[in-house]
């Protein structure tokens, strides 16, 4: 059989995908959709008609119609799910709503957060609910009913440029709006029901938690080993988090497809005796498959898990009738069921990078084994897994670099000890779980797994000290994004070797062409960028590739405050010097022909040049807009972060244009 006819699924992906994203962003009603689907099974009917020589002439027909109704189904799925939802910019009014909480209470530092399903006669949206916080609402466990008077609102966009984008990750979710609501607010209508799979699931997990932490000493290694066994991550160090992704590693503390792919192997070994029966092999897959389920649900269902346990579904179903898959097949299969339950994941970081690391390691761990062989065993198995390292990041690099700017260069290192320490670790996980009955087994196995978890972080936190440990800041556009990837694909191309070379280098050159034609318009761009960070002074400002910046103190010596808002819209607009910043009281400035007015709480007046271009308002300035305006010609305020609503409220009340940063951040152009 050709090798094409063995993937049928990577044949019919494109299309569907195609659909998907046809509806994302240029939406069309059902009704077009429904047109749709009858004119794409109009090539088939006609077929059907054709004698059969004439249906050898239009043999092309049928494919046309086949992957026609393909994007047919990819839009109706991604309509089906925008209605099911409802759309994230759609402003819902103020009135009594029926509440379905659907997940597990989450604290943070000034509320509680769940997700909702809100019912208003026959319509339904999902959002994020925010409540006060009050013990009340953790006894509402999931399934549970409330009647509440709530003003669902959309999600706002990122308030920074390049800023994380809270809209769009709630959307992949499937979430589109919030609510906030206080413990008088609501009445309970039907508390949830301790019963069923979900409550099996919670049972399970909180016991699993309270495992962890009465057998493992150390607060920094439980968090990791809870984090490993199951994603439960509120106990998870942050700065550890980030030393693990900035080594390449932070898949292990990600349930991901590697943990799921050590369940499976120690599944099968446990029920081998099974597979040599008849009527034992079956049985042997139901019982595997229903493992692999519940361990995906546990560990809170995400699409790299799903996606393992598709795939490990499809093969044990092809090994229970006889028949053996196609690896490749089957991870399409699996991408085409979870984008049928929920097409927002397509969007989704962790959907992509676990398809894309699959599939790297599928195609090009073969290609990367062969360029060294090693006689003693030892050698080649320490060969083998730094192998799959290296031919994991080949596709997965360029999404590393489009979402999170950086590359940890010293992967391999990191791996190298991490992977085979993670292993052992989530082994002794599941023994401690299963030896929770004998004190002295879940002690020895608790201060084994603690001094295991230890060393691999005291490893991960060493390599991360290493010099040039991460490449960064790295940016690529998608258009960049696309070219490397067909820059990837080209040389396996069924095409002789004088067409891919020249298909190679035409590649390259619009690569090079986009990317330095992107760096010559960062070069001859001049700004004034206002953040809005809440309660703070913060402004760039950008000449070409060369930024100083203005504001208060603490906005760049707080670490998470300068990374999550100032740090995104310098590696966006591709900064490449930075001048000493000024955090002293600033008067104004000329700049570029522009006069910019600086005034604050400690400034006056009577300092301020006659005729201002931009007039920033900063820290609550006790002075009367118009006494302001009568003494100086100002063409545009914009009001800062640092001041309160009651001072915008007042600036907003004059006769000049006003622009409030609270709202977003303002980039004036020259």
């Amino acid at each position: 059989m050709p090798r094409w006819k063995q993937i049928p699924f990577v044949r019919i992906l494109p299309a569907f995908l195609s659909g998907i994203l046809l509806q994302w962003y240029l939406p069309v009603s059902l009704s077009l959709i429904a047109r749709g689907l009858f004119v794409a099974l109009l090539p088939l009917l006609l077929f059907a008609c054709f004698r059969p020589g004439r249906q050898f002439q239009f043999r092309w027909l049928p494919v046309i119609s086949i992957h026609a109704l393909l994007v047919m189904i990819g839009l109706w799925v991604m309509v089906l799910q925008q209605h099911r939802n409802g759309s994230p910019d759609t402003h819902w009014r103020e009135t009594d709503y029926a509440l379905l909480i659907e997940g597990d209470w989450k604290q943070g530092p000034r509320s509680y957060k769940n997700q909702v399903r809100l019912w208003q006669k026959d319509r339904s949206i999902r959002a994020w609910l925010y409540t006060s916080k009050d013990s009340v609402f953790l006894q509402f466990p999931r399934g549970s009913w409330i009647q509440a008077r709530v003003s669902p609102r959309t999600i706002a966009p990122p308030a920074n440029p390049g800023s994380f984008d809270y809209k769009t990750y709630s959307l992949h979710q499937g979430i589109t709006h919030q609510v906030y609501l206080k413990a008088d607010q609501f009445r309970l209508r039907k508390k949830g029901d301790p019963a069923g799979l979900a409550w099996v699931l919670d049972y399970c997990r909180q016991r699993v938690l309270e495992i962890m932490r009465q057998a493992i000493p150390g607060k920094q290694e439980v968090g990791l080993a809870e984090a490993l066994l199951i994603g439960y991550k509120d106990d998870l160090d942050k700065d550890m988090e980030t030393i693990y992704a900035q080594t390449g590693v932070v898949h292990i503390i990600a349930i991901s497809g590697m943990h799921l792919g050590l369940i499976y192997g120690l599944l099968l070994l446990l029920f081998k005796p099974l597979k040599n029966h008849t009527q034992g092999r079956w049985l042997r897959a139901i019982l595997i498959i229903a493992a692999l389920w519940f361990f995906s649900l546990l560990a809170g269902g995400s699409p790299s898990v799903l996606r393992s346990a598709v795939m490990f579904t499809a093969i044990l179903l092809g090994e229970a009738i006889h028949r053996k898959g196609n690896a490749i097949n089957s991870l399409a299969f699996a991408a085409f069921a979870l984008l049928c339950y929920q097409p927002y994941w397509l969007g989704d970081i962790g959907f992509q990078l676990s398809f894309a690391a699959v599939l790297s390691i599928l195609v090009f761990y073969p290609l990367v084994y062969r360029l060294f062989y090693f006689r003693q065993k030892w050698m080649d198995a320490f060969w083998k897994l730094n192998a799959v390292t290296l031919s994991a990041q080949v596709l997965t690099f360029p999404l590393c670099v489009y979402h999170f700017h950086q590359f940890p260069t010293w992967f391999l290192a990191a791996n190298l000890v991490a992977v085979p320490l993670s292993n052992i670790i989530l082994l002794g996980e599941i023994g401690l779980c299963a030896l929770a009955w004998w004190d002295w087994a879940t002690q020895f196995t608790g201060f084994i797994l603690f001094h295991l978890i230890r060393w691999m972080t005291q490893w991960v936190s060493f390599v991360n000290q290493w010099p040039f440990s991460v490449w960064e800041p790295l940016f690529i556009s998608w258009c960049q994004t696309i070219l490397l990837y067909l820059l990837i694909v080209i040389p396996f191309l069924p095409f002789n070797r004088i067409r891919k070379i020249r298909l190679f280098l035409f590649c390259l050159m619009l690569f090079m062409g986009e990317r330095t034609y992107n760096l010559y318009q960062a070069a001859a761009r001049n700004q004034l960028i206002i953040y809005s960070i809440n309660g703070k002074r913060a402004m760039d400002l950008r000449t070409g590739r060369t930024i100083q910046f203005l504001g208060d103190t603490g906005v760049i010596t707080n670490r998470s405050t300068f990374s999550f808002h100032i740090r995104p819209c310098r590696i966006q607009n591709r900064i490449a010097n930075e001048i000493k910043a000024v955090t002293d009281e600033i008067i104004s400035i000329k700049w570029k022909g522009k006069t910019i007015g600086f005034l604050s709480n400690k400034s006056s007046i009577d300092k301020l040049p006659a005729k201002l271009d931009l007039l920033i308002i900063s820290h609550d300035p006790i002075i009367d807009p118009g006494e302001v305006l009568e003494k100086l010609q100002v063409k545009m305020v914009v009001i800062d972060a640092s001041n309160t609503y009651k001072t915008v409220r007042r600036w907003k009340k004059s006769s000049v244009s006003v622009w409030d940063v609270r709202e977003g951040s303002y980039v004036y152009y020259l």
